[in-house]
């Protein structure tokens, strides 16, 4: 993503907030040996590829928007951005084992955001 797009993510975030939808510790509602390592939600009003709300994992960081995961399921090929907020690399990492999941597993690739973005 270039930077405009960066800026029009968080201007969306500013706007409209982030509603967490499963807290930091809480398990995943269909499976249960599924913890979610940080707060996890959505930015309301938007639309992802998958017709659902933009997801976003936040963290504790106060880093802002840092990045993405773009989740690609198998063997659907949908596609789907999870925006991740006031995480650290750390978390990112550790959100990434989380999704990485299931039989067959998603493609995962993580978008670090440019700090002069």
């Amino acid at each position: 993503m270039d930077a405009g797009e960066w800026r029009d993510w968080e201007r969306l975030i500013d706007d409209r907030g982030i509603v967490i939808d499963r807290p930091h510790g809480q398990a995943h509602p269909l499976y249960p040996d599924m913890i979610y390592p940080c707060d996890y939600g959505h930015v309301p009003g938007t639309t992802g590829a998958d017709g659902e709300e933009v997801d976003v994992f936040v963290g504790a960081a106060h880093t802002g928007l840092v990045g993405l995961i773009a989740l690609t399921h198998q063997p659907s090929g949908a596609s789907e951005p999870k925006l991740l907020v006031d995480l650290s690399r750390a978390d990112a990492d550790e959100i990434l084992a989380f999704l990485d999941r299931g039989d067959p597993r998603p493609d995962l690739h993580l978008v670090w955001r440019d700090p002069a973005a």
